[in-house]
Order: structure tokens, then sequence, then C-alpha cells
């Protein structure tokens, strides 16, 4: 598999060794975009999770069908807070480690 994935934009962003970029929305859960950060809807339970990361995180299907988590924002000041977004959703099963490279 490829290290670059497509954004909403077209462009192509190379996100080899960035945590969040190896993180997977995990099978029976669904994803979106909200304009407070992004919708967990796990199928399993029907619970929802709502995760106000504002702009911070970002989902980007690839081209094998996969959707992964990746960061909008590459600023120091704000890796703390997406560690603890992606720390949580590992905990809650709602994505999964997985190497896209």
């Amino acid at each position: 598999m490829a290290s670059a994935v497509s954004t909403e934009t077209g462009k192509k962003e190379d996100w080899r060794g960035q945590r969040e970029a190896h993180c997977v929305v995990a099978p029976g859960v669904r994803a979106r975009r909200e304009s407070f950060g992004i919708l967990f809807y796990h199928s399993r339970n029907a619970k929802l999770t709502f995760v106000k990361s504002g702009n911070l995180l970002d989902l980007v299907c690839t081209s094998d069908g996969m959707l992964v988590l990746g960061a909008r924002t590459r600023q120091e000041e704000d890796q703390e807070r997406i560690e603890r977004f992606i720390t949580s959703l590992l905990k809650k099963g709602l994505i999964l480690e997985k190497s896209i490279c």
C-alpha cells in the first residue's frame, strides 16, 4: 500500500511516521466529518460517539476503501490533543492501528 493518501481536494499528503495515519475505522463502525469534529456510530451496540476535535482530525478514504484517520494540522502544540483523541478512540474500539505503508 502507498504511504500517500488523497485528501478531499485531491492533493496527496505523505503521512508516513504519523501515528494517526496508521489508524483505520474499525469494522462495524461508521464515521463522518461534522462541524464539531468526527461522529462515530458503532453498529453492534448502536452507540454514537462525538469527538469534538474541531479541525484537528480528518477522515480520508484510501484507494483500497479503508477509512483512515489523519491530522489536518502539523502544529506541535496540537500533537498532545491529537494523541489523546487517538488513545481514547483506540480504547473504545472505534479505530484500529494498522500500517498503510
